[in-house]
């Protein structure tokens, strides 16, 4: 299912214009919660580096990052330890306040809520008759902490993290100190009538500041 999956995902997407570049995350559907070497280089070998850094317009930093990386179980392995030491030598320019802007893309939302949330938050969202946790939706405590305290140490830099995973947009506007998290809905199954497949376009405006604006767009 995966292989037939993976054919039709870059079927569609070579209808894309050749002007837009495919810059893909991984998530848990793809390379799993505790993803091996192995499964690392078929997504290497398929769509590229799992974590990279672009710069769409001057003075804004742009990170993709491996959330599957930052779990408990996969954080001390070579690969967990890469991506952070390449993620602080990254940031280092953002710390010395040459952005602008930092923008950040990931699969698993760091929180939901609040930045210092708990691991278990008392929400959740109920899909054909079954509880699904909110806690399932965000990186837990001990997993965001390396990440947390590098963005918050760009301050007064603002960090726009776009993640998803939840199957549903943010339910506020979710900000701790100079980070905002917003979460964006998938193109497959909704776990909420709220929202319906969609996809986030977001626009940078170098003539203002770098100011960032985005918007759900329903399909």
């Amino acid at each position: 299912i995966a292989s037939s999956q993976n054919e039709d995902f870059i079927r569609s997407m070579s209808a894309l214009d050749n002007e837009i570049p495919l810059l893909c995350v991984p998530g848990n559907h793809d390379i799993g919660n505790t993803p091996s070497d192995s499964v690392l280089a078929q997504w290497h070998e398929r769509y590229g580096q799992d974590y990279f850094s672009f710069s769409p317009a001057p003075r804004v930093l742009c990170l993709a990052l491996n959330s599957q990386l930052l779990g408990d179980d996969v954080r001390d392995s070579n690969s967990g330890k890469n991506q952070l030491k390449w993620l602080r030598e990254s940031l280092s320019s953002s710390q010395r306040g040459e952005c602008d802007r930092i923008i950040v893309f990931l699969h698993v939302s760091p929180f939901l809520y609040t930045g210092d949330e708990p691991d278990e938050l008392p929400g959740a969202t109920m899909f054909r008759g079954v509880r699904c946790s909110d806690s399932y939706f965000h990186l837990k405590q001990s997993e965001r902490a390396e990440l947390m305290r590098e963005l918050l140490a760009c301050a007064p830099t603002p960090v726009t993290i776009f993640c998803g995973h939840w199957h549903q947009n943010s339910k506020q506007r979710v900000v701790h100190e100079n980070i905002e998290v917003i979460v964006t809905s998938a193109l497959g199954v909704q776990l909420t009538d709220a929202t319906q497949s969609g996809y986030r376009l977001v626009t940078i405006s170098p003539r203002s500041s770098n100011s960032l604006s985005h918007s759900y767009v329903e399909l």
